[in-house]
């Protein structure tokens, strides 16, 4: 097998329903994040589409880290 037979592309962006399948969290609940006025979900579309909703990866990434906690922090998160 050659090197570039193995080497695998990190995506650039997720959907909204991809992004729900990965976090076991429902797509409606997703566009709540995105339509909350501090810090919301960074979903973007391309222009003239109102569908198929998108987060880059690299955007994705950061709010996440904003957003999430630590199994070990949970019980202080949820306060």
């Amino acid at each position: 097998m050659r090197l570039e037979e193995i080497i695998a592309v990190a995506p650039v962006c997720v959907t909204v329903p991809q992004l729900a399948a990965q976090t076991g969290t429902k797509p409606s609940k997703l566009m709540e994040y995105a339509a909350r006025s501090e810090d919301p979900l960074p979903v973007r579309y391309v222009r003239g589409k109102v569908r198929s909703g998108f987060v880059l990866v690299s955007e994705l990434d950061e709010w996440l880290a904003r957003n999430t906690c630590l199994y070990t922090e949970r019980g202080e998160y949820a306060q």
